[in-house]
């Protein structure tokens, strides 16, 4: 069976999050409604936690990505850039 790319990916944080990836369900094409592009919102935090970073505390650091459509969310990312 051919893999595709987006098995590669599943793979990939199934290997990074263990057993938090069981929550975690990637289907291509998987969001199959019409969008409109005013419809779209993404909020992206590059550093949250800024003033523990230039404290030099790295374990409250992370990024954040959030996107909703038409005013529901879809999508949340947190990553831990400097995750131990």
């Amino acid at each position: 069976m051919r893999c595709t790319q987006t098995q590669a990916y599943q793979e990939q944080l199934v290997q990074v999050m263990q057993e938090d990836a069981a929550s975690m369900n990637l289907v291509a094409g998987a969001y199959t409604e019409e969008l409109r592009t005013k419809d779209v919102a993404v909020w992206i935090d590059p550093i949250d936690g800024s003033k523990a970073l230039a404290n030099g505390n790295l374990e409250h650091v992370t990024n954040m990505i959030g996107i909703t459509v038409g005013g529901r969310p879809r999508v949340g990312i947190i990553h831990k850039p400097f995750y131990k």
